[in-house]
This record gives structure tokens, C-alpha cells and sequence, in this order.
């Protein structure tokens, strides 16, 4: 992965940019950097303003089971501490008609402790 741009190549891009005088290749001497990213940084600039995106969060695949369905789980587990996960399956699929795998809930229960 290559490394990020400096704060002052991002400074001179979107100055560039807004003059609107120069092509991307020329850009990208100036800035010293590619001409995809000179691509990259138009397209942000005229979706965000910025030649940086905006950070949009921790990103990769949604959970599949949310923290209301967490929170049901860890109660009825204070309640009955020796439910097995496979009966964990059929109360949340009862409960909540969401089918969810015995992984799935034990991931969930780590990541809760």
C-alpha cells in the first residue's frame, strides 16, 4: 500500500485544482505524485470540497447481530449461564426471526467481554 500524501501535496493539488489551469499529468509533476491520484483527489474535491474524503467510519462487512439483539443475549445469559449457543440459535430465530450461526454468536460474545 503506498504511503498517504503529505498535508502540502494536498494543499497544492487542491490549489491547482481550483485554479483549473493545469491537466492532471502536469499536476502530478508539480505534486509529485501519480496521475490516478490527481484523479482521485478532482473526484473528491468536487464530491467533498477537500481532496480528502471524508472518513466514513471503521469500514468492512455490518455486523449481523446488532446491539439490541447483543444486549437480549447477554441478559438471558446472566439469567441462564448454562444455555448453549446451538439454543441460543433457536431462541434469537424465536425471539427476533433472525437466523444467525453458532459462530457468529460466540464472535459476538468475545467481542462483548
Amino acid at each position: 500500500m503506498t504511503p498517504n500524501l503529505a498535508v502540502s501535496q494536498h494543499t497544492i493539488i487542491q490549489d491547482l485544482i481550483e485554479d483549473g489551469l493545469l491537466n492532471g499529468t502536469l499536476i502530478s509533476n508539480v505534486a509529485r505524485c501519480s496521475e490516478r491520484t490527481i484523479s482521485t483527489s478532482r473526484t473528491n474535491y468536487h464530491r467533498f470540497g477537500s481532496t480528502r474524503a471524508p472518513y466514513n467510519g471503521r469500514g468492512g462487512r455490518p455486523r449481523s447481530i446488532n446491539d439490541a439483539v447483543l444486549e437480549v443475549v447477554l441478559t438471558l445469559l446472566r439469567e441462564r449461564p448454562d444455555l448453549r449457543l446451538d439454543e441460543m440459535v433457536i431462541f434469537l430465530w424465536d425471539s427476533f426471526d433472525e437466523l444467525l450461526s453458532e459462530p457468529t454468536i460466540s464472535r459476538a460474545l468475545v467481542n462483548a467481554v
